[in-house]
């Protein structure tokens, strides 16, 4: 059979395999051509991402001085909270394994009688509640406030006797909790005090110097002095927030 004869014989056949040659090397040049696209595209990402990493490294004597840093940064700050934030006497705490609540009917009992006794003896008006809640709180966070207040309270009152102070009244512990915010963590339990103060004009600046600075710091947060009284005599407010860190705060760790 000669060539003219074969072509005439399977024409339809040649055609279509000469079709799906051409088809065959048009896409062998795409997939070649796409493949070594995405290589180098690849390759320029890598390295790219390398040189970003190796400018970002941070060697271990840089980790081991930002540590440091911390760990003083931590203790300066425990420290400032000292000064600003004293912590309890220890009479105002109850001993380990003692009933708080018992501890506080005791204390406050016991305290109360002295102030009242020590001011009767100097001839001075005391609110004689001290600004301590009508009814015994009994759950432990609650006392610590209170305690805490009347810490401020005990001191305020002895620093007013010392100074020949006239009166000491209107005391009030606030032992409402604030609202902590989204967070659910105040930064600081804080224990608002008020009182009020009555003394001689000429005796005023001298004690005023000795509240502001009073150590441990009282919290003092304003003072207002009103106008002489019928009596001559001078009336100053008080307002204080005696604070603590919260406890998941102070046993924070690194």
């Amino acid at each position: 059979m000669n060539l003219d004869a074969l072509w005439q014989t399977h024409r339809r056949f040649l055609i279509g395999v000469a079709i799906g040659l051409v088809v065959f090397f048009i896409l062998r040049m795409i997939s070649g051509a796409t493949w070594k696209g995405d290589l180098s595209s690849a390759q320029r990402k890598t390295i790219t991402a390398r040189r970003a990493l190796s400018g970002q490294h941070v060697n271990v004597s840089e980790v081991t001085r930002a540590r440091n840093l911390l760990v003083g940064l931590v203790e300066q700050s425990k420290s400032l909270a000292a000064q600003c934030l004293p912590p309890l006497p220890p009479e105002f705490q109850p001993a380990v394994g003692q009933s708080p609540s018992k501890h506080y009917i005791q204390f406050t009992g016991r305290r109360r009688s002295e102030l009242i006794g020590q001011a009767s003896l100097r001839n001075m008006q005391l609110d004689e509640s001290l600004g301590l809640p009508a009814v015994s709180p009994t759950q432990p966070p609650i006392i610590e406030r209170v305690m805490r207040g009347l810490w401020v309270v005990d001191q305020m009152v002895q620093l007013a006797i010392g100074w020949d102070a006239t009166e000491v009244d209107d005391i009030r512990i606030n032992t409402r909790v604030r609202s902590r915010g989204k967070s659910g963590m105040a930064a600081v339990e804080v224990t608002e005090v008020d009182l009020e103060v009555v003394m001689e004009q000429e005796l005023l600046n001298r004690f005023l110097k000795s509240v502001v600075s009073h150590q441990p710091n009282l919290g003092l947060a304003a003072f207002e002095v009103l106008p002489l009284d019928k009596k001559g005599l001078r009336h100053v407010t008080f307002k204080f927030a005696a604070g603590a860190l919260p406890q998941s705060n102070q046993n924070e760790e690194l």
